[in-house]
């Protein structure tokens, strides 16, 4: 693929809130990853890390980024532990959506100069009948027939290797399902969060109960339907609606193994000074149960 520099790149902050694997990260290393994106966009191979040619040594990448070895070694291990990078064997750094996105780029490219997208270049002159090898824009224009070459239709693909993937699918184990989003979409119209993602989300997000604000998701969109996701769209939403409830300090703390007692005051230490039997819980409690032992004999005379 042809060198693809760009000046600037395509930014887009809901995919990047919204990555389950980089919001596992820490904030450095977050950081290191958009310096190291930024040194990726410059360079002469798509998704590559190159600096002349060659991958930089790990003095040479951290003076680049801006931070010691140190930060730069264990900023590093976190990203690609997290799957948020791939390091090649020979130890070159690539940035995988970057790849997709110039690999789309040069795509495009080629479909227009052959004429257009051959799933969607339709002529009436040529019926069903799709472009695939170059054309020349003159004759195009004319009304003269074009001539196709034979080796124009794709072979479709193996419905027998779908049919395959699709029985490999459906035996897999379900996972344990701790609630069920309705969705719109052609597709599923339902979402299932199951209890290993909410157990991911307690950890990368400890100072909130992931379940409650779940719920507190799932009760705001069926009071609000038309605001429901499509599948693929629930898991960016649900991390949203996380980050927002940490910026916002709510949800408590996460739930504990054990119940957290009911107090109705400051507890006495032990029943000394209670007077009844068994001794009250609470002062509060103490001092109501005084009042009615004061109100009764009135009531009684």
């Amino acid at each position: 693929m042809k060198a693809d520099r760009h000046v600037y790149l395509k930014f887009f902050p809901s995919d990047w809130r919204g990555d389950e694997k980089l919001r596992l990260c820490s904030l450095e290393a977050r950081g290191l990853w958009m310096e190291l994106i930024c040194l990726i966009a410059r360079s002469p191979e798509p998704g590559h890390l190159l600096i002349d040619g060659r991958a930089p040594e790990i003095k040479e990448l951290a003076q680049l980024a801006g931070c010691s070895v140190r930060a730069l070694a264990s900023g590093l291990g976190e990203l690609t532990r997290r799957q948020v990078c791939s390091v090649t064997e020979s130890g070159i750094i690539v940035s995988r959506r970057m790849q997709r996105d110039a690999a789309r780029r040069h795509r495009n490219r080629l479909n227009g100069s052959h004429g257009g997208n051959p799933k969607l270049l339709s002529d009436n002159r040529l019926g069903d009948s799709r472009i695939t090898g170059p054309v020349n824009r003159h004759h195009a224009k004319s009304d003269k027939p074009i001539v196709q070459s034979p080796e124009i239709h794709s072979p479709k693909p193996d419905q027998k290797a779908a049919d395959s993937s699709a029985l490999e699918a459906s035996a897999e184990p379900q996972a344990s399902v701790a609630l069920s989003f309705q969705t719109v979409g052609p597709k599923a119209k339902h979402w299932a969060l199951t209890d290993a993602q909410v157990s991911e989300w307690q950890t990368a997000y400890p100072g909130i109960d992931v379940y409650a604000e779940a719920r507190r998701a799932w009760s705001w969109l069926n009071a609000n339907p038309q605001k429901r996701k499509t599948p693929a769209g629930m898991p960016r939403f649900l991390v949203n609606w996380l980050n927002r409830a940490t910026d916002q300090g709510r949800g408590g703390h996460p739930p504990s193994s054990t119940p957290r007692p009911r107090s109705l005051g400051p507890s006495y230490q032990g029943g000394h000074d209670c007077p009844h039997t068994p001794p009250c819980n609470s002062k509060t409690w103490c001092a109501a149960q005084q009042l009615r032992d004061q109100q009764k004999p009135a009531r009684e005379a």
